[in-house]
């Protein structure tokens, strides 16, 4: 039998009470991050400990009411094998735990393999940028978006919190960039209209290095509805960097509003009261009230 790391038991030991956290008022399910369709638990994996290789599987959240990034780097410090093989399926998280594990895995001195065998959405996509491979699945999508945050104070609170996200908005698009090619402002502009990809648009952007044939078993489901779309099949068609040189008119976009759905939501409320509605739902997803 495998000895458990002293991280793993720390884990096992810990989550109970990690997750008791997050009881009361405050449930993950009043926060705006995409829950499990089916209420597993227990999408953190790491098995199969060999010198050649270890598999890690991310099929949970990022963050506090998933896996941190405490947990998740701590367990990497004590793998050695020559290869690590992290199997994601998650709609991503806290934007600096994404970073911590994102930082780990780059200097981690193994081979990291990454394999998107469902979703990788938010922070989860830009985990996914530190491996020195990434297949994805045919069937399986990445979604890069905006980070998102909320304050309670005056004016100068929010102008503060506005210049925040800016900014971390822009070291993200400079990871995709990083990984895919293409401009900073160009990924921006992707991650502002909620850009969704295939396995196989994925490949075309730079995002994913191939395609993988084989069937995978994906064991949790995510409800994505605090997403602008819920997948792929709802979303206009996405960003792929222009890679070619001296090419003065690429053919590839960014892609436009959905402006269809903007049209249908100003027929249905006018815009004069539309800020109470979206102000209620925005305090309702916190245990507020408006």
């Amino acid at each position: 039998m495998t000895e458990l790391s002293l991280s793993e038991k720390r884990r096992i030991a810990g989550r109970k009470g990690a997750r008791s956290r997050w009881q009361g008022e405050q449930t993950p399910d009043r926060l705006n991050v995409a829950r499990s369709i089916n209420g597993r638990t227990d999408g953190y994996v790491i098995k199969n400990r060999t010198q050649e290789n270890t598999d890690i599987l991310l099929y949970e959240d990022i963050g506090p009411w998933g896996v941190t990034a405490l947990e998740f780097v701590s367990d990497l410090m004590d793998i050695q094998s020559a290869q690590i093989t992290l199997s994601i399926n998650s709609p991503g998280g806290d934007v600096f735990d994404g970073f911590a594990m994102y930082n780990a895995l780059l200097k981690h001195p193994a081979n990291i393999i990454v394999e998107i065998d469902g979703l990788a959405a938010s922070a989860a996509s830009y985990v996914a940028m530190a491996a020195d491979e990434i297949r994805i699945a045919r069937n399986a999508q990445m979604m890069i978006h905006p980070p998102s945050g909320m304050v309670i104070g005056g004016s100068d609170d929010m102008r503060q919190l506005a210049d925040e996200l800016d900014k971390i908005g822009g070291t993200i698009a400079d990871t995709y960039a990083q990984r895919a090619g293409g401009d900073v402002a160009e990924w921006s502009a992707a991650m502002d209209a909620e850009t969704w990809y295939t396995g196989a648009e994925a490949v075309a952007a730079g995002l994913a290095d191939s395609v993988m044939e084989r069937a995978g078993t994906v064991d949790n489901r995510w409800d994505t509805a605090v997403f602008k779309y819920r997948s792929r099949n709802e979303a206009p068609a996405p960003y792929i960097p222009d890679t070619t040189t001296g090419d003065p008119d690429p053919v590839t976009t960014v892609p436009e509003p959905d402006t269809k759905t903007a049209q249908a939501s100003a027929e249905a409320e006018p815009p004069e009261t539309q800020w109470r509605t979206n102000l209620a739902e925005a305090f309702a997803r916190i245990g507020g009230n408006a």
